[in-house]
């Protein structure tokens, strides 16, 4: 169908494609406008005209016919420099279309209805911050409800069509209410309560049982099961009682963000129309492809607990900047620079005084009123206040933005652009051209792990990250815990929601401080960190003169004798003192993946 189309779009144009250029443009039709809906076959032909239009053909050698992939090509660039389905320029992106910050507070509510299995868009002057009872009992039904009809659609839900097996489930959800009296195990889906003290139960919409979870002892946990954790479970009926025992729990399947907005292609769900809208989708598609055939890579620097009021951190923020500076060339952009709190230490906690002169002060650090400034032109900043971030609701989510008088703090003693700096809210989304990156700044894991029904004390810090962050996804919540544990704005729990799933999501927690040196272990990996002045000692305490060598040669000869010693400071002990019992902490034995001795 594709095929007969294009060569009728070239046919009307007097033109031929030869069989490689026709691959060529199908291959590139397919990437860019995905799926078989009326509308993408619309973006398609707008497409094609857009190629064939008379200043792109106007690059062709006079007299041809026939297309070949080399003439496909010229026409594709000459498309891509005028204005594709009314792109910015392949130089410069809209600002508007590009880069977008979505607050918590003016993110649409989108209620799900399973009797229409759609969504229904809430009026945003219905949402309040105190709202009746009814909106809490909804807040857990739209959980619940979200969970129920993406893992309906996961395969092993769906029916099975295969010869014999037709009507058949793999799997067949049973519904609480119908658990007592049955025979044989079951399937249940249901959120994790704690109704009465001591004993746990599993919830739906219409009933409740009480659980047994003796049984998962030992087990590998799957997950981090919380109060109000929506699970699934495979168990049994205790004889003579209304005990549903559990034999296996898991977590909820996610579902990949291009099958949600294929199931719900006319749902805003972040209210900007990239998704749903065909121009502004066209749009963002045109605009990554010309980045990627410029190679350009457009990055993020983030900053996490950003203790302004501390000097050192204001050094250390200047001295990334000037470093991220000479990093940036034609092939790459630094598109904004993202601050996350706690803005100010411990000790200073709740003081607004300092709060005001640590903004000024980091202000007149980014861009002082004369000189010039440390961020690139165009470069977005974007602040999330932190858990102890003074705010009218300290203990709720979403927490507000920072107050508008930090605002002034920061701009009174800088030159920054109000257009370019944004303060929002935690959760809150950047739109980056078609992807969607979450920004959350809370203590999670810690009190997922305290608050685990299973026990979770017992994984290393790898494997619990890895649990961690499969709870969140499957949960499709950023901190699925009770709220008496994590307070929430009933009416605006959706902006803790994960669904559809985002691109990205940065879910910020402590800054851990370690030792030096010390080591990570990423996967099968280990990587050695070590912050000590190495070169110039070693270079000054040689006994063979080493002062001749360039800077290059001298740090090949540095980096050989360290891996050839087997240790990171090989100097003596009068001259680098170190704990006798702890030496073998500078030992590279056996070696690392990757050593990283900051000089």
């Amino acid at each position: 169908m594709l095929r007969r189309s294009i060569a009728k779009e070239f046919r009307s144009h007097s033109l031929a494609l030869t069989a490689e250029a026709t691959d060529m443009l199908v291959t590139l039709l397919e990437q860019q406008f995905p799926g078989n809906a009326p509308h993408v076959a619309s973006l398609q032909s707008n497409f094609l005209k857009q190629i064939l239009s008379s200043s792109s053909k106007a690059i062709l050698p006079a007299g041809i016919n026939v297309i070949d992939v080399k003439e496909l090509d010229l026409l594709l660039r000459s498309a891509s420099n005028t204005a594709l389905v009314g792109a910015p320029q392949r130089q410069q992106l809209d600002d508007a279309l590009s880069f977008s910050v979505i607050d918590a507070f003016s993110m649409p509510k989108w209620n799900y209805l399973p009797t229409r299995r759609t969504f229904e868009k809430v009026n945003g002057e219905s949402m309040l911050l105190h709202s009746s009872a009814a909106h809490k009992t909804n807040l857990f039904r739209q959980r619940y409800n979200l969970v129920l009809q993406r893992l309906m659609r996961h395969p092993i839900f769906q029916t099975n069509n295969i010869p014999g097996g037709a009507g058949q489930k793999s799997q067949q959800l049973t519904s609480i209410e119908s658990l007592p009296g049955s025979n044989g195990m079951k399937c249940v889906l249901g959120m994790l309560s704690q109704i009465e003290e001591g004993k746990y139960f599993l919830e739906d919409l219409d009933s409740s049982i009480q659980v047994d979870l003796t049984e998962l002892i030992g087990q590998p946990p799957q997950g981090l099961f919380t109060e109000n954790s929506i699970v699934v479970c495979n168990g049994y009926m205790v004889p003579g009682s209304d005990i549903y025992r559990v034999t296996r729990m898991a977590l909820p399947h996610a579902e990949s963000r291009t099958q949600t907005l294929r199931a719900f292609p006319n749902i805003d769900f972040l209210g900007d129309g990239v998704d749903t809208e065909p121009s502004l989708r066209s749009r963002t598609q045109l605009a990554e492809t010309a980045l990627r055939e410029q190679d350009v890579n457009h990055f993020f620097l983030i900053f996490s607990d950003v203790w302004l009021d501390d000097p050192s951190v204001l050094r250390n923020i200047q001295s990334a900047l000037v470093g991220t500076r000479q990093m940036i060339t034609s092939k790459s952009k630094l598109i904004g620079v993202i601050f996350m709190g706690n803005f100010v230490s411990p000790r200073f906690r709740g003081d607004l005084d300092t709060y005001y002169q640590s903004f000024a002060k980091l202000g007149e650090l980014l861009a002082p009123r004369s000189g010039s400034g440390l961020l690139p032109s165009g470069c977005q900043l974007l602040f999330v206040p932190g858990p102890t971030d003074p705010s009218p609701s300290p203990d709720c989510l979403p927490r507000p933005r920072l107050s508008t008088s930090l605002q002034d703090a920061l701009f009174s003693a800088s030159t920054l652009a109000q257009d370019k700096v944004k303060f929002t809210s935690s959760p809150c989304r950047i739109r980056y051209l078609s992807k969607e990156i979450v920004l959350f700044r809370e203590d999670v894991s810690s009190r997922m792990r305290r608050h685990s029904v299973v026990n979770a004390t017992s994984h290393d810090a790898e494997s619990f990250v890895g649990l961690l962050i499969r709870t969140l996804l499957d949960q499709g919540h950023l901190f699925p815990l009770p709220l008496p544990l994590q307070p929430i704005f009933w009416d605006f729990d959706h902006n803790l929601q994960l669904y559809p799933l985002p691109a990205s999501t940065l879910a910020q927690d402590k800054v851990k401080f370690t030792s030096s040196p010390c080591r990570i272990r990423y996967l099968s990996k280990e990587i050695v960190l070590f912050r000590e002045d190495v070169s110039s000692r070693m270079r000054r305490h040689s006994v063979v003169n080493a002062t001749s060598h360039d800077a290059e040669s001298f740090v090949g000869l540095l980096i050989r004798t360290l891996l050839d010693q087997g240790h990171l400071f090989p100097l003596p002990l009068p001259l680098q003192p170190i704990f006798w019992d702890f030496d073998h902490n500078l030992q590279l034995y056996p070696l690392p993946a990757s050593t990283l001795a900051q000089d």
